[in-house]
């Protein structure tokens, strides 16, 4: 499941949550 807030990918895998902030 993925969710986008702020231009930042929330990454839930297996009741993991993961930040994954993008720069371009």
């Amino acid at each position: 499941m993925y969710h986008i807030s702020g231009g930042r990918f929330l990454v839930v895998s297996d009741e993991t949550e993961k930040w994954v902030e993008e720069n371009e």
